[in-house]
């Protein structure tokens, strides 16, 4: 029901307000495994720092969702009075409210969802130092996302759906150091990712209505920075800044036809920012941070 005005003295609920309840009863699962390589090598006057893994996880969400009934299964009238003897536009005594339930609370499940997500990935990064000023990072990653969602009427209120996504993603990063001094450097760096319509094991991928996105390409995003750091007064105080630059080329929007249903890949979106940061232990008594960040979207 709508809340009552300051100074009201009784409030006229509406006739859902009188239901017992609902009850979402939920379980959560994570497993994951990371199985990662390290190691240094020498090509010529290149040092390699190299390192290589697998990482694997699945999730699983299972939600029940739950109303309180009656005895012999049938949902409450919130229009009669079989719910605490008042009729659906009773009014409350905000000073003295009769409003607690005593009647059977028979849960009922209503609907089950049953989610699950699985990813597996593979990659590998290596450092090349090429002298005590100058180094490359680059890496790559490959993985594959796949998600099921399903929802069950479980009695009969609704409709059972079953969406499916699956992808295969590659991402990549590439970046150049160049240090003037030991405690200096400046760097510039560029990276890619993608993200499928099914990133949580929660919301899932829409397979029907008016924002259908299961069956969609993952969406693409290109990031570029330009940044420094400086170590100071042996090493006690850190100052850093950035700029940088996020485009989205194909994000996910409607496609503002009413009869094609399936989002499209047509938005477009870019993020420009500058970060300033100053961290550091001045004294034994004293410490600094401080942080900046102007963003242009």
């Amino acid at each position: 029901g709508t809340c009552p005005m300051p100074g009201a003295d009784t409030w006229t609920p509406s006739g859902n307000s009188l239901i017992p309840g609902n009850l979402r009863d939920d379980l959560t699962t994570l497993t994951a495994n990371v199985t990662e390589l390290r190691w240094t090598v020498q090509t010529g006057g290149i040092k390699h720092a190299i390192v290589a893994g697998l990482a694997l996880t699945r999730e699983g969400f299972d939600r029940d969702l739950k109303q309180a009934r009656k005895a012999d299964g049938s949902a409450y009238d919130t229009t009669a009075t079989d719910l605490d003897g008042l009729a659906a536009a009773a009014t409350v005594d905000l000073n003295k409210p009769q409003r607690i339930w005593s009647g059977p609370l028979n849960w009922v499940t209503t609907t089950r969802n049953e989610n699950q997500l699985n990813n597996q990935a593979l990659y590998v990064f290596d450092t090349l130092k090429f002298s005590e000023a100058w180094q490359l990072s680059a890496g790559l990653r490959a993985e594959r996302n796949e998600a099921n969602y399903r929802t069950f009427d479980v009695a009969g209120i609704g409709t059972t759906t079953d969406a499916d996504s699956k992808d295969t993603l590659i991402s990549g990063r590439l970046g150049v150091v160049y240090k003037p001094g030991a405690n200096s450097s400046v760097y510039l760096a560029y990276g890619n990712s993608e993200a499928p319509s099914a990133t949580s094991v929660i919301a899932s991928c829409a397979a029907t209505g008016a924002n259908q996105n299961c069956n969609l390409d993952p969406e693409q995003t290109k990031s570029y920075e330009l940044g420094t750091k400086w170590d100071l007064l042996d090493q006690q105080l850190s100052l850093s800044a950035a700029v940088f630059r996020n485009d989205r080329t194909n994000a996910r929007i409607n496609s503002g036809d009413p009869v094609i249903t399936v989002q499209v890949l047509d938005g477009q979106s870019r993020v420009d920012g500058i970060e300033l940061s100053a961290s550091g232990q001045l004294t034994a008594q004293w410490s600094v941070y401080a942080g900046l960040a102007l963003l242009d979207s």
